[in-house]
This record gives C-alpha cells, structure tokens and sequence, in this order.
C-alpha cells in the first residue's frame, strides 16, 4: 500500500471526471470518434485517501521498506572471478570485484498519471460510471538495475593490467598471500549468494605469471533428481503392455526433461581485492546501457501504461468511498494468486484459487473540490481491469462452480457480498502474465466480484445461507429458491408443507 502514489494527475479531454446528473439518467448521444490531440488536455490533481488507520500503516510500511534498502545498500555486492574452471593448484589468485553501490529502490511513488477516454467506458450502474483507462508509472517500479558481467570483465583485466605493469601487483599478491597464511582457517568459497557470485572467466596473463600453487580449486557436481509424473490415457493409446494402475485405469511414468547437472566450484587461496568502474544499468535510463546490451536491451520509455478500471461516482453518493474502505478491510488472500485447486466447503467439485477481488490501487478525491448545482468533479476508485461481466448461459458447470466458490470464499472470510448478480462477475479469458500464444492455445476463464458498495462483514449464518442459495439461483446451479424457503431461513414462522 505504501508504494500507491500520493497525487494522481487525471488526463481528460473529455471531462469524464465532471459527473452530470442529467447524464446519468439520459442517455446521451454516442459521440463520434476524435483523436486525443484533438481535445484541449484537461489535467485535474487528485490526492491518494485513506481511512487514518490505513494511512498510519502505510506510513510505517514505507519507513520499514526505506530502512530494509538502506541497509541492502550497506552490503557490498561482489563478485568472485576465479583464475580457472578446472580443478587443481592455480597460477592466479582469485579476484574479488567489489561493484558499485546500486542505486537506491523507489520506496514510494510521489505521482503517477491516469488518461480517460470515452471509448473505454465499461459500463453504468445506478451509483457509479467505469472507464477504462491508462494509469502511468514510472518505470524504475519494475525495473531493477543490474550489471554486466562482461563490462565487469573487462574492467578488471584492464586494471589487472595496470598492476602487473606498474609494478603493484607482486606486492598485492604477498600481502594476500599473507593474509591467507595467518587465518588458513577461513576459505574463500565460489558459491553464489545474495552479495557474491561466480563469473565463469579466466583472467588472460599480461605479464610473468606467479609461482604456481596459488590457490586451489575443487569442483563438485551436483546432480538434481528426475521428475516424473503420471499421465492418463486410453485404453485404445496403451502400449508396450503397460500395466493398469491401481485404480484401474492406465497409465504410464514419463521422463518430463533431463537431469540437471550443476558445477560448485569452491576456491581456497588468497584473494584480491578490486573495485571496477562499472555502471548499473537500466533500460529506463539509455545512457547507462553498455554496448553488449545494446543489441537486446532497446531503451524503454521511463514510464509504463497499465490498463486499469477507474470508477467515478454520480453527485452525491456515498457507495464509492464505501467500497474503496471494504476494499482496505479485505483479508490479504482475496487478493493473492494461489496455483492449484480447492474443495470450498459445501462444494463437492475442486475449484482453482486464484483472486477472490481484483487488486486495489487506491482511492483518489480531487485536490480541489469542484462542485456546481448538477455537476461535480468525482472521486476515482482505482482498481484490476477483470474484463466484462459474465453471460450465465454460455458458463460450463466448472465455471458456475468456481463463480458460486467465489462467494462462498467471501462468506468464509466473514463478508456479505449484498449484490450478488451477473453483472457484478467479471470474467477475462487470460492471466495478466499470460503470453499471447498461450492464450491462444490454451485460453483460460478468470473470475473476480466485484462492486462492493454494499457488502458488510457478518456473522449470520442465515443471511449468508439466503445469499448463497439465491446465488445457486443466479448461476442456475441448484433447485430455484422458493419464498417459503426464504422465510423460513429468516427465521419466519411456516407449514412444513411449504418447504416440501
């Protein structure tokens, strides 16, 4: 929550965000299509609000994540090169390139841009009006700095170089040496860590070598084991007489891939110390980039556009900032992707566990609060664009399930969704990280609820027993629900004979 940006710059041309009254009640006419630099650009200030208490945690979020980067930036990243990938006694010392401090991580995000557009209305409700629009951040969210390990290379031998010839690389290499003769007991080991990794390099000799016997390397494998699985099959495909399971039903092991074989490379001897002149490198910034990257890492804007839904309310109503305070209450999992299945109670079939809700990104209100008699500037509740709102008759049984473990997961949780309909089940036809190849080959359904103006936490076990059977109803997934059922689940008075 901490990384939500404080000020959002709302882009709009179209003056979206002025909500009108007599707009919401008549339909107006479809404007024809106009370029964006057609418009006069409209830009209005809004401010992230959050709830006092959401506020303070995410204060101290943004303190304990500034205090975690300040101390990642206090340990050296290192790399060690060693002399050799054989194993033996080595001509060359090991050399320990101690990098550059990295730059610092963004720990919050002071302002970002959103751009509204007409053509990406998504729908209109009694209460509110959603959009489809662009929210811009800057890139170094997601962008990390790295290194190249052949600049790194390349510095090291230039300065190895230098060294040798001046002169200063013998009497480097006796105090090293030295060192290591006074603690023999510490041993320098090649395995990569978090500060310190292995670049599979031999220094190329720029002058008369050392005596030899400088260090030594010992090389381990480390083979990882096969994975198997069990695949079903037909009667009709079974061959070479393969067996039929315990169940009964045939099956086969088949050898998924290869093994894995792994070098450890571990050094014992002295090292030396350098510290190259390298520069982190980011796609976002191209004057950091090397010429070996040059070829696959293109320069990239330094901000990214996402699509996301914005929801607007109409003058006056209060369902918006509501939502936006359900969405702060929710438990961490409704928003989390799980892999795998589940058997939700009073449920007989699996179903997957992805996101309950889509993901939150904040609730904004103008900066400067714009009001006329029928018009006034909106607040924006930010959230997942999810796709569109399903259509019950074309759902297989697996869908309707997984939509009705849905609520049921919203009931576990201690919530009552209070508008449990169609058009408040999203649907999109692939994962946000899904390649499009993979969607073609192997589309998927994702569901989310959404619209949780009116929901509330609760504990009656009857209002969620009501709700879940209407839902059976909604997604033509049980027996309709009868009145007298409803009564009596309100703890009405009725003839036995009603429920029959």
């Amino acid at each position: 929550m901490h990384l939500l940006p404080k000020t959002l710059h709302v882009h709009d041309p179209w003056n979206l965000a002025i909500v009108d009254w007599l707009q919401s009640i008549v339909e107006p006419e479809e404007e024809p299509f106009m370029s964006w630099t057609s418009k006069k650009d409209l830009v209005y200030s809004y401010d992230l609000s959050l709830p006092s208490e959401a506020q303070k945690a995410a204060e101290e979020a943004s303190r304990a994540a500034s205090a975690a980067e300040d101390e990642a930036l206090k340990i050296p990243k290192v790399i060690l090169i060693l002399p050799q990938q054989t194993e033996g006694p080595t001509d060359e010392p090991a050399i320990r390139a101690v990098l550059p401090q990295r730059p610092r991580k963004l720990t919050e995000v002071p302002e970002a841009h959103m751009y509204l557009f007409p053509v990406g209305k998504l729908g209109t409700g009694n209460h509110s009006v959603v959009y489809k629009a662009e929210w811009e951040l800057p890139r170094d969210l997601f962008c990390e700095s790295t290194i190249c390990d052949e600049c790194v290379r390349e510095k090291v031998d230039e300065e190895v170089k230098r060294l040798k010839e001046s002169g200063e690389w013998e009497q480097r290499l006796r105090e090293a040496v030295s060192a290591y003769q006074n603690d023999r007991d510490v041993s320098q080991e090649a395995a990569p860590s978090d500060t310190m990794k292995v670049v599979d390099s031999e220094l190329s000799p720029n002058a008369v070598p050392p005596k030899k016997g400088v260090g030594f390397i010992r090389v381990t494998m480390e083979v990882e084991p096969l994975e198997n699985t069990r695949l079903m099959v037909s009667p009709g495909k079974l061959e070479h007489g393969e067996p039929l399971g315990e169940d009964g039903a045939p099956h086969y092991r088949v050898k998924l891939r290869d093994p894995a074989i792994n070098r450890v490379h571990q050094y014992e001897g002295p090292t030396i110390t350098i510290h190259p002149d390298v520069k982190w490198q980011n796609p976002s910034y191209p004057e950091t980039i090397c010429e070996h990257r040059k070829l696959y890492d293109k320069p990239v804007p330094r901000t990214a556009r996402f699509l996301v839904a914005a929801k607007l309310s109409l003058p006056g109503d209060d369902h918006l900032e509501r939502e936006a305070q359900n969405y702060l209450k929710f438990p961490a999992h409704f928003f989390q992707h799980w892999n795998g299945y589940n058997i939700v109670s009073s449920l007989q079939d699996p179903t997957p566990i992805g996101p309950v809700v889509p993901q939150f990104f904040g609730y904004y209100v103008p900066h400067i609060k714009l009001t006329w008699i029928n018009y006034c500037l909106s607040p924006i509740l930010l959230i997942e664009h999810c796709g569109k709102p399903v259509d019950i008759l074309k759902l297989t049984l697996d869908d309707r399930q997984e939509c009705q473990a849905l609520l049921l997961r919203f009931h576990l949780a201690g919530w009552l969704h209070e508008s449990f309909a169609p058009r408040n089940i999203l649907v999109r036809e692939e994962h946000p990280t899904t390649s499009p190849l993979e969607r073609t080959t192997n589309p998927t359904h994702k569901f989310r609820l959404i619209d949780f103006g009116r929901s509330k936490e609760s504990t009656d076990s009857t209002e969620r027993v009501i709700e879940v059977l209407s839902g059976q109803q909604t997604l033509k997934n049980g027996k309709p629900l009868s009145d007298a059922h409803v009564r009596f689940l309100r703890g009405e008075s009725i003839c036995v004979s009603a429920l029959l």
